[in-house]
């Protein structure tokens, strides 16, 4: 007898569309076919531009998540409010006391900065932002001291921000700080005063109207400005190495953007405010929707910066992120190593000296965290950075003489320091005596072992190691 044939259940609408969003995400998010990123042609190559694209999205959705952009950008809103009329005394002070006769429209500069740069365009808001940094520039000389300091602070918020962004430390004082702090204040009063100043000439000279007669050409120029402000921002900010080709991608977007974001927002809070806002809050409600305006316009800018982040580190970003590998600082002494060992196995064997972008791919980590290892290792000249036909680096000295030890002490040495111990305090002389003991357990551990000595272990013949051995 001939059992019935079994019906297989349908699936619902339900799990077919999620199998089906499963497969075509695992389809534009394959890293494997990143392989043949060099070799493909024509459909694979579009497939490959496919996946880089989702991939690159994805990794900076996870970026900005793990920094926390938005609860950023909530408090450089709250610190730009603060020094946003110190900011604009600032400029007008640059732009009266040393291009007056340039910029012969002093006051409608003002108000064209501000149209640009104001993230909610709203004409009271500008006309009253204007009038204030009139009124501040009567300050006395300790008023101006001031808002230099409060101005200043701003600008170290978002350079601390930036550098989080990137996973590196300051490694600017002062006096860098304070020359950087100038020329911004020099240059970017100059620049927007010069594109306004041209955008005035084209209107008023006949001959340029002629070719530049199309409305366009007077909306472009603002977001001119704003990417070549965006991309220096981002250029020159971070305490890393950013390529130009990274920073212009991300001034590229933040700039668009924030132009599209000003349209929009204006757009919805023109409505908002003469309607059954403007009822609750009353005038207060303008200053309401401009911190909201600030905030989003942070948000732009750090995603901004997390663009030309992800866009150097993409590929290290991923290996990371298939490692489960996290670029923090706990992991500095064990890419430490690893790079001091392979940099030192180079070298010996007479091989091109590794650069810090072959050194993350080989090892499986990020850029940036591969910048900041090498950078502690070259500032104990534990290593060398050659420049020439070929960037790479190379050990500081012989190979025999750079202790495992001495590694440990520059990348975990800040840690164990301790203040100036005051007389009579025995907890503080028990804990230095503490720090004592597990430098003495560390030094008879490594028993004076050095990256020589490891290279031969791991890579010579075991002739070579079982004489070594014998020497030591």
């Amino acid at each position: 007898m001939v059992d019935p044939p079994v019906e297989v259940p349908r699936r619902s609408l339900r799990d077919r569309f999620l199998a089906a969003r499963t497969y075509f995400w695992s389809w534009v998010t394959d890293p494997a076919v990143l392989l043949y990123r060099r070799e493909a042609h024509g459909r694979r190559r579009a497939r490959i531009l496919l996946v880089e694209f989702f991939l690159f999205v994805r990794e900076l959705s996870r970026e900005f998540y793990t920094i926390e952009g938005t609860s950023r950008a909530a408090s450089l809103a709250y610190t730009t409010l603060l020094s946003l009329i110190p900011l604009l005394v600032a400029f007008t002070q640059v732009l009266q006391q040393y291009f007056k006769t340039l910029f012969p429209n002093f006051q409608s500069q003002i108000d064209n900065i501000l149209n640009v740069v104001i993230p909610y365009q709203s004409p009271v808001l500008t006309y009253h932002l204007a009038r204030f940094a009139e009124n501040a520039q009567a300050a006395s000389t300790f008023g101006v001291i001031v808002f230099i300091v409060i101005a200043f602070r701003l600008f170290l918020a978002v350079e601390a921000t930036i550098n989080q962004i990137w996973k590196v430390r300051s490694n600017r004082g002062y006096r860098q700080k304070i020359m950087a702090f100038t020329m911004l204040f020099f240059w970017g009063p100059v620049l927007m005063g010069l594109s306004f100043t041209s955008t005035n000439m084209l209107e008023r000279n006949r001959l340029l109207r002629f070719f530049f007669q199309h409305d366009i050409t007077f909306r472009i120029v603002p977001i001119i400005v704003l990417f070549i402000a965006f991309t220096m921002l981002f250029w020159l900010v971070p305490s890393a190495r950013v390529r130009f080709s990274a920073a212009a991608v991300g001034g590229l977007f933040t700039a668009m953007l924030f132009s599209l974001v000003r349209f929009l927002f204006g757009f919805y809070a023109e409505r908002l405010v003469h309607g059954r806002f403007n009822l609750i809050y009353g005038t207060l409600g303008l200053a309401i929707i401009f911190l909201i305006a600030i905030e989003v316009m942070w948000v732009v800018i750090l995603l901004g910066v997390e663009i030309s982040y992800v866009y150097q580190n993409l590929y290290g970003v991923l290996r990371a992120s298939e490692r489960q590998v996290e670029d923090q600082p706990r992991f500095d002494l064990y890419f430490a190593l690893r790079a001091l060992i392979e940099i030192a196995r180079r070298f010996e064997r007479r091989e091109d000296a590794p650069s810090s972008y072959r050194l993350a791919e080989q090892l499986g980590t990020t850029d940036s965290q591969m910048l900041r290892v090498l950078a502690k290792l070259e500032d104990a000249k534990l290593v060398k950075e050659i420049r020439g036909d070929w960037t790479g680096f190379v050990p500081g000295c012989d190979p025999d003489r750079i202790s495992i030890e001495e590694v440990v002490l520059t990348m975990e040495g800040g840690y164990r320091v301790m203040p100036e111990i005051t007389p009579g305090d025995r907890e503080a002389a028990a804990i230095s005596e503490l720090f004592e003991r597990l430098k003495q357990s560390t030094r008879t551990a490594l028993d004076r072992l050095s990256v020589g000595q490891i290279v031969r272990e791991l890579y010579a013949p075991r002739a070579a190691r079982t004489e070594d051995r014998a020497s030591r």
